[in-house]
């Protein structure tokens, strides 16, 4: 089979045409954009390059004012390097002619699309090179060569007008945009329609599949819309108040599940679950335009249902389960790179819409926005705030051990507590506390991957040595977290029985 009969994409076609706009760099960068070109024409794009259509004796003015111009000239291709951004910024050369005419029609009457910047060279920062005029554009980024292929498909793909991801249907405005009062979350029914006893091994399974799949349809409802005349903070908040219930939800859930044995493959199946919650936290690929505070919403839904998860596993004495979630990586796609991986920690993210916008506009002068709205909905849950607020520090020096300082950008890697400022006294996380108990010890070991007290006791003098540094500056005045060598009672590390 041949490459245009694989693909429904490479079908020759008259309608697909192009010029392309460089700058003569050098011989091997012309070389470069005539193979392009030969592709393209081989892939059923009719192209338009000056190596081919320019005659001696005729106007290159003239060329390149109908090549930027002409309607039947669908899509103006501007491979872009450091020579060609010189020359349209400084309006040089044939570059600089073509830049005059470009700009007037991407500010002026032609369709926005039909000029695509293609970047083929980054400066020594990593930001690519671009004319002035087009920083603010989309581009294909073919600078990397080992990504060519990808990005190739994708400028045929829009030269074809074939998107890889098609919008799906029109749905209705979820409840909070038509003002309506929210029903109840279908994953509730779940719960609900659990059975009253303990879930045994063969049921467990499926409960965590039945609720969790409608808990993603669920979710799906509470995209972010912008809404004409009210604050972006307002609209974060009150979508965080609509998914009340499905926080209710979950922390039934979470209880049910708590009292059950789980086998590795109910965990397994609990990771994968939490890993597709997570990706709410980041853009869907067929958004290309996005702030990063767009899913503010489930960045505090996805950092507040793990704390009750990992509370309840913890208060049900589940050490090993917790161990388990705690250690895992888990993969999600971000806002710029699909299948990258972290820790725990992707359930950990700052919320700028609470704790800088809204904490700005409003004048709260609150250290933790977040921190006040999850210690206002934990009531009536259940579980007591105190027990997510221990969670979250033992969260954050589990993490703290984990992570190796030898590499790069390791202080993100550490789960920051944001419930923190509560955290009056050291004895608000009894689980370390109780270090000084031989027996509590044996329980709780596998959380720190030890064996013997005093290799509890050298990782944590160990940690604290290595990453000192990560409570210096705001961090270590505004949120005041307790160092964990003042935490766990290093000398009397299981003294009693």
């Amino acid at each position: 089979m041949t490459e245009s009969e694989g693909s429904p994409l490479l079908k020759g076609s008259t309608e697909r045409s192009a010029f392309i706009s460089y700058s003569w760099t050098s011989e091997q960068h012309r070389e470069w954009v005539l193979k392009l070109a030969e592709r393209l024409v081989n892939h059923g794009v009719y192209v338009v390059l000056d190596r081919w259509q320019l005659k001696p004796g005729q106007d290159k003015y003239a060329f390149m004012e109908r090549m930027v111009t002409d309607p039947d000239i669908r899509k103006v291709l501007i491979i872009c390097d450091r020579r060609y951004q010189e020359n349209a910024d400084k309006r040089k050369g044939g570059v600089g002619d073509e830049t005059l005419l470009i700009t007037s029609e991407v500010y002026g009457r032609v369709n926005q699309e039909k000029f695509i910047p293609i970047v083929v060279e980054r400066d020594e920062n990593g930001d690519p090179y671009m004319p002035r005029y087009l920083a603010a554009r989309m581009f294909i980024d073919m600078s990397i060569p080992a990504k060519f292929e990808d990005k190739y498909q994708e400028l045929l793909r829009n030269l074809y007008d074939v998107p890889e991801t098609a919008p799906p249907p029109l749905g209705e405005p979820p409840a909070y945009i038509a003002g309506e009062e929210v029903s109840t979350p279908k994953a509730a029914s779940i719960v609900a329609a659990a059975p009253a006893r303990t879930i045994t091994e063969q049921e467990i399974a499926n409960f965590i599949t039945n609720f969790f799949e409608p808990l993603l349809v669920d979710l799906d409802d509470f995209r972010f819309k912008p809404i004409p005349d009210e604050p972006y903070d307002d609209t974060i908040t009150r979508l965080i108040e609509q998914m009340g219930p499905l926080k209710d939800a979950f922390v039934a859930m979470a209880k049910r599940l708590s009292q059950s044995e789980l086998r590795q493959a109910d965990l397994d199946r609990l990771h994968d679950y939490l890993e597709k919650v997570a990706q709410f936290q980041f853009r869907p690929f067929n958004v290309p335009e996005y702030r990063e505070i767009d899913w503010d919403n489930y960045r505090f839904i996805c950092y507040e249902l793990v704390l009750y998860l990992i509370a309840t596993l913890l208060d049900q004495g589940k050490h090993a389960d917790v161990a388990a979630l705690v250690r895992s990586t888990y993969f999600y796609d971000s806002n710029t790179v699909r299948q990258t991986h972290t820790g725990i920690d992707l359930f950990n993210h700052y919320i700028g819409s609470l704790d800088g916008m809204r904490n700005s506009r409003l004048g709260l002068r609150r250290v933790s926005v977040t921190a006040d709205m999850i210690k206002e909905r934990a009531e009536g849950t259940g579980i007591s705030f105190d027990s997510l607020l221990s969670t979250d520090l033992l969260l954050h020096y589990l993490t703290f051990l984990q992570v190796d300082a030898k590499v790069d950008l390791w202080q993100s890697r550490i789960w920051f507590p944001y419930l923190s400022p509560y955290a009056t006294y050291y004895e608000s996380i009894p689980i370390l506390q109780k270090l000084v108990s031989a027996r509590h010890f044996e329980r709780v070991k596998v959380l720190f991957s030890v064996d013997t007290p005093n290799q509890l006791r050298q990782i944590i003098e160990q940690a604290a040595e290595e990453k000192s540094r990560y409570y210096e500056g705001n961090i270590g005045f505004q949120f005041a977290i307790p160092r964990l060598t003042d935490a766990v009672p290093l000398d009397q590390l299981a003294s009693v029985p």
